[in-house]
């Protein structure tokens, strides 16, 4: 047993390294053939381009810490602007544009590096390609490929995608164009990939005019397995077919429009699923003033199960204009739908009116009635109209609806609005309800803005509405924002509900004040008042200075009152940065409810006295009244330089996760890093101590690199992990790989990898990898 996996082993050694030299060879002629297209690593201009994913970024540049303002941008064709269409990040190498970039548009950014500063950036890459095979008079075909390298955190990493496209001119008003896509993925079933027909997509497209008529017609379809679906402009696991044509132009007296779509679901829940919609539109206009239009749109959904909805819907619209300034339109609809076996009829009816021939006056009016099989009928009646002359504009609008269904419902409002002055304005509104289900009610709104100067606004308003069915309720409210000097800010904010349940008020005033460059205060305080309930009162203050360079002290406390129970914390903390050699940092934080309290003390220091020794510690102690204490200590020690030996201890008790959370264990590790000249060699040994649950894990970990040809770097590797319990588990994992490197934007990595998982001495799982990839970046 062991004999095999050994020469399992030497065979994935033999393949990979047969596979490392193979393609270096073809590297290098590759580099040679086109060396004008890659990137020359003492050449300081780069130019990077991204395929837009349909969201703003950020787009990762090859490079970070780059020339500042020595960018040029192009979205497609066109040039960009720095702070208007994008904004760049020059130390860490990124791109955010103000709008999204679309779908498979491509954006090109030229920047300089600088010599010796400028460091090559980790992030995601994608690889476009494209080569064409036939160009003539008639039509083309091209091949295309697409490499996505994923997000930072490498997922998505390795979605490699090939294709054909090709597009044909049959004659003058005639073409024909087709494209095809496969993709190499996993489907999670032990390496097998998916079925072809679920990992590829394809498209047929034609076009036609004959005189006055024209034809389009186009039949898609992408597997659930083609994941990049999105990118190359097909919806994954649908099938569509999509059929339309014209006949003349809008300005004709007569035009007319038909389509035809179809959408099938090729997986998931819904797989079987469909969904077909058409339209059949005629347009007379006899005149310029005056337009005809006869529609119908029917929509049909057929599930998985065959259950089948839909509705069709035929309409007859009359538009007339009086003028440059009044219009009318007449419409009358008719619409039928079925769900569940279930039919309905539903009839409309509506006339609208919209005039503005009197200056500054605009008025609008309309009609409507409707009727259904399942709601009865209901007739409409919507009159608006608006004002303004000068400072002020007048605004009234009467509703009346009457349905079978609700009854009779009646709205009237009425609204001013007027600026006396520049700096201020007046808004009121009187609103009347009536309703047969829920009697009458009538609401006023009224507010009021003043802004003297810059450094004072105000802001008051009082709506109230009395109900009959749900009472009187009222909301006062009082807003002001003072800035009475450069360095203090106030706002304070007042307000009052009142309905039947009782009253509810609540005040809220903060304000920051900067006495001196170096000294900042901040101050809140709120108040909620019930007549019905608890009261509760807030109250904060924050001092942060900095009374020199490399000092910082900051301090709070706030307390929170809620009836008789009162809530406090009071923290306070102080960071000094002596130069580059010393960060030390303290705090302290302490929290009383009257039930518990708790005092979180912390210290942090990072020492470097020179270039071959680093020094960090940190030590948390959490003392709480009702448990026991819980500390956190960690401490590494770093010692030689990274150009050549490098030894890192380090310790760890009770650390605390990414969430905060304590994780109740200590943690013990060694690592050494050697490098000479060509030849790199690493070593690890972690343990940790889950002390509670009786668990010892350890892991060993040791490596070596080897540069080779200049560009190219052979690596390999060793790990066990071990989990010491009752039962006695081990992972051994064994790694190979090369990584060839041409310019700043030409890569090829080959790897390979064998895991073995065994339980006292039984192996229970042997799992192995291998894959190349290719990375490219125009």
């Amino acid at each position: 047993m062991r004999v095999d996996r050994y020469i399992l082993w030497l065979k994935l050694v033999f393949v990979i390294v047969w596979l490392a030299f193979s393609s270096l060879t073809w590297a290098q002629a590759l580099s040679a053939a086109n060396s004008s297209h890659i990137s020359d690593p003492g050449n300081d201009t780069i130019n990077d381009v991204f395929i837009g994913k349909g969201t703003k970024g950020p787009y990762i540049l090859t490079w970070k810490n780059v020339e500042p303002q020595s960018e040029s941008v192009i979205l497609s064709t066109t040039k960009l602007i720095r702070g208007q269409d994008y904004t760049i990040d020059y130390a860490s190498g990124t791109v955010v544009f103000t709008e999204p970039v679309p779908d498979r548009a491509v954006a090109r950014v030229n920047y300089r590096r600088i010599p010796g500063k400028s460091a090559q950036n980790a992030g995601g890459l994608d690889m476009p390609l494209s080569m064409r095979l036939l160009d003539s008079g008639r039509g083309n075909l091209d091949v295309m490929g697409v490499y996505t390298g994923g997000d930072a955190k490498g997922k998505g990493a390795g979605l490699s995608i090939i294709g054909l496209s090709s597009q044909m001119k049959i004659s003058q008003d005639s073409s024909l164009s087709s494209t095809f896509y496969v993709s190499d993925v996993d489907n999670g079933s032990g390496g097998k990939k998916a079925d072809f027909s679920d990992r590829s997509a394809m498209k047929l497209a034609t076009s036609t005019a004959l005189g006055k008529l024209s034809l389009n017609a186009s039949f898609a379809r992408a597997g659930e397995q083609f994941t990049s679906a999105k990118q190359h402009g097909f919806q994954q696991a649908k099938e569509l077919i999509d059929l339309s044509g014209t006949f003349g132009k809008s300005t004709d007296v007569v035009h007319a429009s038909f389509s035809y779509k179809q959408q099938e679901e090729l997986g998931g829940a819904n797989k079987g699923a469909t969904q077909t919609s058409s339209e059949q539109k005629i347009v007379w206009n006899p005149e310029s003033s005056s337009k005809f239009t006869i529609s119908r749109v029917e929509n049909e959904k057929t599930g998985p199960n065959g259950a089948q909805t839909g509705n069709a819907v035929e309409t007859l619209q009359v538009d007339k204009s009086f003028g440059q300034k009044t219009t009318a339109s007449a419409v009358i609809q008719r619409k039928e739908t079925t769900s569940g076996g279930v039919s309905d009829e539903l009839t409309n009816m509506g006339l609208n009116v919209q005039s503005g021939a009197i200056d500054n006056v605009h008025v609008k009016g309309s009609f409507t009635r409707r009727s259904s099989d399942q709601l009865g009928s209901e007739i409409g009646i919507d009159l608006g109209m608006n004002a303004a002359v000068k400072r002020m504009s007048f605004d009234a609008a009467f509703t009346s609806t009457d349905s079978d269904k609700n009854g009779e419902q009646v709205k009237r409002t009425v609204g001013l609005s007027a600026n006396p002055l520049d700096w201020m304005q007046v808004k009121s509104r009187v609103v009347w309800k009536e309703s047969e289900q829920a009697g009458e009610e009538t609401g006023i709104d009224v507010g009021l803005k003043l802004s003297p100067n810059k450094r004072l606004a105000i802001d008051a308003s009082h709506a109230s509405t009395d109900s009959e069915k749900t009472g009187q309720q009222s909301k006062t409210a009082f807003k002001v924002a003072m800035n009475p000097f450069d360095r203090l800010d106030i706002a304070a904010n007042v307000s009052l509900f009142d309905n039947a349940s009782g009253q509810q008020s609540t005040t809220d005033v903060k304000f920051a004040a900067r006495p001196l460059d170096a000294l900042r205060v901040e101050g809140a305080y709120a108040e909620k008042q019930f007549s019905q309930g608890t009261n509760e009162e807030q109250r904060s203050v924050r001092i942060e200075a900095q009374p020199a360079d490399f000092i910082k002290v900051s301090a709070g406390i706030g307390e929170r009152e809620i009836g008789n129970q009162v809530q406090s914390n009071r923290e306070a903390s102080i960071e000094v940065k002596a130069g580059e050699w010393i960060n030390l940092a303290s705090s302290i934080r302490e929290y009383k409810d009257g039930q518990s309290d708790s005092m979180i003390t912390q210290y942090q220091g990072a020492l470097k006295p020179s270039k071959y020794l680093e020094v960090q510690g940190a030590y948390k102690n959490r003392v709480y009244s009702a448990t026991d204490d819980l500390k956190t200590k960690s401490l590494q020690v770093a010692m030689g330089s990274v150009d050549s030996l490098r030894i890192t201890g380090r310790y760890s008790l009770n650390p605390e996760d990414k969430k905060g959370n304590v994780q109740r264990l200590s943690s013990t590790g060694l690592g050494v890093e050697l490098k000479l000249g060509i030849l790199g060699l690493w070593g690890e040994f972690l343990e940790n101590d889950q002390y509670l649950a009786g668990i010892m894990n350890q892991e060993t970990e040791v490596g070596m690199s080897l540069a080779l040809f200049g560009h190219g770097k052979l690596s390999t590797g060793f790990k066990l992990s071990e989990a010491i319990s009752q039962m006695h588990q081990s992972t051994m994992t064994y790694s190979l790989g090369y990584t060839h490197v041409i310019g700043s934007k030409f890569s090829l990595s080959i790897s390979g990898e064998l895991t073995r998982a065994e339980n006292e001495s039984l192996i229970n799982d042997e799992e192995y990898k291998a894959e190349a990839k290719l990375g490219v970046k125009f």
